[in-house]
């Protein structure tokens, strides 16, 4: 149902480009989350876990600050 109001047209593509944003750094850190799990599981160095948990938390900084800026 429709109240005569509708948004613009760049919203609604500001709004995927968003989405797809969002999808692609939950898929980089869920990765690099099962990746660091696996490398643990097969004895990695301390220096090879602490690089993919630096870029886990580097890549949930970036969804904090997509969707932050989203709100």
């Amino acid at each position: 149902m429709s109240l005569g109001v509708t948004e613009p047209k760049g919203a609604e593509m500001t709004d995927t480009v968003l989405d797809r944003r969002v999808d692609d750094l939950l898929l980089h850190a869920r990765g690099l989350a099962l990746v660091r799990e696996v490398l643990a599981g097969r004895g990695a160095s301390r220096e090879e876990l602490d690089a993919h948990t630096r870029e886990l938390e580097r890549v949930r900084g970036q969804l904090i600050e997509t969707l932050s800026a989203a709100g």
